[in-house]
């Protein structure tokens, strides 16, 4: 097993990755060699190795958790824009609730944009109760199935609401999520805001610092090729909490 480049590398189409490894999206082999498929950032893990693209859409996958807007709706379901060229659709029966006729219910356990609307915020996909759309709501579900087309039917879903909405590159999304969520927790736990993320380069965020998480989102999207941005994300999110207490204090000794 031999790698030919580093991790966090910009490597290029074509390029030699590593001989007897291990390889994930974005790569080919050729006999034992694996190369990049793709202009991106390799991304080394153990005896494995992947590339994450530089630019490019959304393609749906089955089993992604992906945000979405509610387009349009007919008697059988909802149309959902989920920031890729292809079809996505909800079905009715997707949003009424565990069935009770004894049947399997399958749902089972940046750039700011406007507010979000619905009845709760969450960021997981665990089991629930009827689920109240209207066009102009922002969801979060997963991508049940994908046809040979690449149009998408969604399950699981919930209605996000009272936040922000959040748009970056489809392919920094793991980026801004990070190695075992090391980054999205870090911005979790700096600024007590609650945060969805989407494959698909859409997401949410509910709290009183927001706005600093988009600030953020938009420092991963034109960072994320730069060595150290996790410790420059940190700094920014200190520098920015102490500002904020700084201003707190101040405000608090000018009332008396």
């Amino acid at each position: 097993m031999m790698f030919h480049v580093k991790d966090r590398e910009i490597v290029s189409p074509g390029q030699l990755l590593g001989a007897d490894v291990r390889h994930d999206m974005n790569c080919y082999t050729e006999g034992s060699q694996v190369y990049s498929l793709v202009k991106g950032l390799a991304r080394i893990d153990g005896e494995s190795i992947t590339v994450i693209p530089a630019r490019g859409g959304y393609t749906p996958k089955a089993d992604d958790t992906v945000i979405g807007i509610v387009t349009d709706s007919n008697s059988a379901g909802w149309v959902i824009d989920i920031n890729t060229a292809y079809s996505c659709f909800l079905r009715k029966d997707e949003t009424e609730g565990p069935r009770r006729d004894g049947g399997r219910d399958r749902r089972g356990g940046g750039r700011r944009g406007p507010p979000m609307r619905g009845r709760d915020f969450r960021d997981d996909h665990g089991p629930h109760e009827e689920v109240k759309l209207a066009i102009g709501d922002i969801i979060s579900a997963k991508v049940l199935s994908v046809d040979e087309v690449y149009n998408a039917n969604l399950t699981r879903p919930w209605n996000l609401s009272d936040g922000m909405m959040l748009s970056m590159n489809p392919k920094r999304i793991p980026r801004l999520i990070g190695k075992k969520q090391s980054m999205l927790s870090m911005i979790k736990e700096k600024t007590g805001c609650k945060i969805v993320t989407g494959q698909n380069g859409l997401g949410g965020v509910k709290g009183e610092q927001a706005v600093l998480v988009a600030e953020v989102v938009q420092k991963i999207e034109l960072e994320a090729e730069i060595p150290g941005l996790t410790d420059r994300v940190s700094a920014l999110l200190d520098e920015r909490r102490n500002q904020v207490h700084e201003l707190m204090k101040n405000e608090e000794h000018e009332r008396y």
